[in-house]
C-alpha cells in the first residue's frame, strides 16, 4: 500500500509551484517551494496506486517553467506482500524526473 509521497529537489536552486498530477485519476498534490537538496513529504492512509502516469510541473530557480511526464511504478507485488511504500519523485537538473517506490519500513 502507498502511505506517503515525497518530492525531492536534487537541483542547485529553489524550485517553486511544484505540482504532481496522476493520470487518469487526476489526484493532485502541490507545494509552494522546495529548497535545493531538500524534500517535501506527505503521509496519508494507505491506498493502492491507481494512476498510470504522473505529470510534474514546477518553476526552476531561474523562473522557467518545467514539465515532465513519468510512468508510475507497478505496485501490485508490493500490495500482495502487505508492505507500505512511498512514491518518491526526484527532480534533477535539466528537468529530468525519476519516480520509484521506496519501502516505508526502510526509511
Amino acid at each position: 500500500m502507498l502511505d506517503r509521497a515525497v518530492v525531492r529537489n536534487d537541483t542547485v536552486g529553489i524550485i517553486s509551484e511544484v505540482k504532481v498530477v496522476h493520470e487518469p485519476t487526476r489526484k493532485t498534490g502541490a507545494i509552494n517551494m522546495i529548497l535545493p537538496q531538500r524534500s517535501f513529504e506527505l503521509g496519508f492512509a494507505g491506498q493502492p496506486i491507481r494512476g498510470k502516469r504522473a505529470i510534474i510541473t514546477w518553476k526552476d530557480h531561474e523562473g522557467h517553467w518545467r514539465r515532465s511526464e513519468v510512468a508510475l511504478p507497478d505496485n501490485r507485488n508490493a500490495a500482495k506482500e502487505g508492505r507500505s511504500y512511498g512514491l518518491v519523485y526526484t527532480i534533477q537538473p535539466a528537468g529530468v524526473v525519476h519516480v520509484q517506490l521506496e519501502n516505508s519500513d526502510m526509511k
